[in-house]
């Protein structure tokens, strides 16, 4: 794939920014057009909220198809002591707009601890949830950990 990427913030108060984004991309096989709409809010100290909702295009190149779906991105965040957060995180994907199939749903609570400066540990607990597809297991569990280190 080959493609470009965009995205613009505007500061709209001292603790608040709407944005959006855009991705173009293709190849030989695939086309994808995505856009979205973002906000970034901070709330009291350390917590903050994360809101973006989108719409993509993908269109296939060997038999000439394509579909537009949508997302959904809500994640809150709260400080409960200085360098550990209490994440909370919900998501939406629908496949294809224009016809019943695949959405899926994911929940999730998460700990992110910042032990030194340009060290992150995250623990994430999701539960995903499948709707449209009966093929797919409709419920799926997952606990995943995360290191980070800022060079």
């Amino acid at each position: 794939q080959k493609g470009i990427t965009g995205i613009a913030e505007y500061d709209v108060g001292e603790n608040m920014r709407l944005g959006g984004s855009l991705l173009y991309t293709t190849s030989d096989f695939r086309g994808r057009q995505m856009t979205a709409v973002h906000l970034r809010a901070g709330m009291s100290k350390g917590s903050s909220i994360l809101a973006q909702i989108g719409l993509f295009r993908e269109s296939s190149k060997a038999d000439d198809t394509s579909k537009i779906g949508d997302f959904l991105f809500l994640q809150s965040s709260a400080r409960i002591d200085p360098g550990l957060f209490l994440l909370a995180t919900f998501e939406h994907y629908a496949d294809d707009l224009t016809r019943a199939g695949l959405r899926l749903y994911r929940v999730g609570p998460s700990l992110q601890y910042f032990p030194l400066q340009r060290i992150e540990v995250r623990v994430d607990f999701q539960i995903t949830k499948s709707v449209g597809v009966p093929a797919l297991d409709p419920d799926a569990y997952a606990l995943l950990s995360q290191v980070h280190v800022a060079l």
